[in-house]
């Protein structure tokens, strides 16, 4: 009876309710062998992987709040899949990998013509994912841990390491690790990270949630804004319908320490749609009216379309013309 009486009195405040609910997860807690662990981690992954290319088609709404400021509103994805081929479609933009090339075109406002923003034939998978690297979230909603990467991709790193695996409850896995962000991320977010990786057991090891810490390591260009550290944090609702899993939203947002001038918030809902139609053509520069340029073009050095060039070229004639027209008007009104 007094064990109770004393219970009843540490549940009277809310920061006492917390406490002693935090108390009941942690006790429940289970500590798993560590590689042993790892290795389910890394085979249900995959799985998961393989599952995700057999979805085919689906909408993604992705909206966003930085500093507390919406931005300009909800960016609407469609992706579609054809064997080993993926297409993205935003807005006047299409992003395409085929067994061939990855590219990313954009199409101009009245003209409507077609210009390649990037494209490139040699390491497709890597060139891929470096060119959607912040839309990682909207090609792989099953993968994707973080705003460019997905857990394979963290956990196949070179420096990852797993700290403590561990079970809570009757269907969740947590994994403690740490590793060194990319030099190909942002400038904001390189430097040393720690976190941990919520897993469902009942949902084909998902990853439902995962928090991390990061320290920003100082980079040749980077802001000099001292931004503190990097807390991140990323919520998965998943559901299972049948044998497949479906992705119904994600929350992904990161907060400064030192200034919330570039907080952020991003959440991506989702539809999964089957009927959505698929054109094996829709997956080739040839669909869009373009050619194949003949070097690789990256974002950072657009490529000399062959169309815009050929406009200019053909301004350039006309202008030339003229210019010989009235310079030889004026030599026979000179003469008259």
């Amino acid at each position: 009876m007094k064990i109770a009486l004393r219970a009843l009195r540490l549940l009277r405040t809310p920061l006492n309710c917390v406490a002693v609910l935090l108390a009941a997860a942690f006790s429940n807690a289970q500590d798993l062998p560590l590689d042993q662990t790892v290795k389910e981690i890394r085979a249900a992954q995959e799985a998961l992987r393989l599952a995700e290319t057999q979805l085919k088609t689906w909408k993604c709404t992705a909206d966003s709040t930085r500093g507390g400021r919406a931005n300009t509103g909800p960016v609407a994805f469609t992706i579609k899949r054809h064997q080993n081929c993926e297409l993205g479609i935003a807005k006047q933009g299409r992003m395409v990998k085929n067994d061939s090339e990855v590219f990313a075109i954009e199409q101009i406002p009245i003209s409507n013509f077609w210009v390649v923003n990037t494209y490139q034939k040699s390491n497709l998978d890597i060139q891929w994912k470096s060119m959607n690297r912040d839309r990682s979230f909207v090609f792989y909603p099953l993968q994707a841990v973080e705003d460019q990467w997905t857990c394979l991709d963290v956990m196949n790193d070179s420096t990852f390491t797993a700290k403590q695996a561990r079970k809570v409850g009757d269907n969740r896995v947590e994994l403690d690790y740490e590793y060194d962000r990319p030099a190909d991320a942002r400038a904001t977010a390189r430097g040393r990270r720690t976190g941990t990786l919520t897993f469902a057991t009942d949902l084909d090891w998902a990853i439902v949630r995962s928090v991390a810490q990061t320290q920003p390591i100082p980079t040749v260009g980077a802001t000099d804004i001292d931004l503190g550290t990097i807390d991140s944090t990323m919520i998965r609702n998943v559901i299972k319908s049948g044998q497949t899993l479906i992705v119904d939203s994600i929350t992904f947002d990161y907060k400064f320490s030192k200034t919330s001038q570039f907080n952020c918030k991003n959440t991506y809902t989702f539809i999964f749609d089957e009927s959505i139609p698929v054109d094996p053509s829709e997956f080739t520069l040839a669909h869009y009216g373009v050619q194949a340029p003949q070097y690789e073009v990256y974002e950072d050095r657009p490529m000399l379309n062959w169309l815009v060039w050929g406009i200019v070229g053909l301004a350039f004639l006309a202008v030339s013309i003229f210019f010989a027209w009235l310079v030889r008007r004026r030599r026979i009104s000179t003469r008259g």
